[in-house]
């Protein structure tokens, strides 16, 4: 007997943005994500990049954060595949908090008993293979190390490597005096909560040429979904519905789950 019809349902919630940027999220995600909690997630973001296609963005570039790429076997799986990926290294960051130093000794000693050191050295990993990209995501994705980007030229790489250019500029002056100086770009950790605090400004500067950003965000445990411009149509040729009222509502992506039978409903 075949169980009743079953439905993966993803709520993406609107998050605070300045205009003309609009952000949302899919919270409560905890990341590495357990097997059943990733296919979905997969889904919703090659919707996503697939609609920004048709909407005349770029294919999609990828930025692996290294924090956590070690959990349940990352680390190997990302050296099994890395020559194929032409990975370039940069540095990565939330650029919404302090400015990114070393960690210091007397840091240690004024730390809250029971707490973690924050760690401000953190590697980055562009997939400069671009015909892998999506290939790459679909490998690392659900781990919490996924970063993505579509620009407005069609030319990807041009796109991301005046990108990278581009935050040498810009995103390099966030490090604390003296320290960091020296990688090949630096990419921006986005948050809801960075989001919502940043000006229509600093999001111009953070995005530069990308309209639309994606991020699977291990501490705020969220993929956070940022656009440089409305994503409701973005989201309705995803095949996403809207499930509230006003000028900016919740939208949800529902998705037929396979049962027992091995049947999808």
């Amino acid at each position: 007997m075949s169980n009743a019809t079953a439905m993966a349902v993803l709520e993406l919630t609107p998050v605070e943005c300045a205009a003309p940027f609009q952000a949302f999220c899919v919270p409560n995600l905890a990341f590495p994500l357990a097997g059943e909690a990733r296919p979905p997630i997969v889904d919703l973001v090659t919707r996503l990049l697939a609609a920004a296609q048709k909407l005349g963005l770029s294919a999609p570039a990828l930025w692996l954060d290294t924090q956590q790429i070690h959990q349940e076997g990352g680390s190997k799986i990302y050296g099994s595949h890395a020559r194929r990926w032409s990975p370039e290294m940069g540095f990565c960051f939330d650029p919404s908090e302090a400015a990114p130093r070393k960690l210091r000794f007397d840091d240690l000693l004024n730390m809250e008993y029971g707490t973690q050191p924050r760690l401000a050295d953190r590697s980055c990993i562009f997939v400069s293979n671009l015909q892998q990209s999506l290939a790459a995501y679909e490998v690392m994705s659900g781990r919490g190390v996924a970063n993505l980007l579509c620009f407005h030229e069609a030319d990807t790489l041009a796109a991301a490597q005046r990108y990278m250019q581009h935050t040498q500029q810009t995103l390099k002056r966030y490090m604390a005096e003296g320290e960091f100086q020296n990688f090949k770009y630096y990419f921006p950790l986005l948050s809801s909560g960075s989001v919502a605090k940043a000006s229509a400004q600093q999001l111009s500067e953070w995005f530069s040429e990308a309209g639309l950003y994606l991020r699977e965000s291990p501490e705020t445990k969220e993929l956070v979904i940022v656009g440089d411009r409305s994503l409701e149509h973005l989201f309705e040729i995803a095949g996403l519905q809207r499930t509230g009222y006003g000028e900016i509502s919740p939208w949800a992506l529902h998705l037929p789950q396979q049962t027992e039978t091995g049947e999808m409903q």
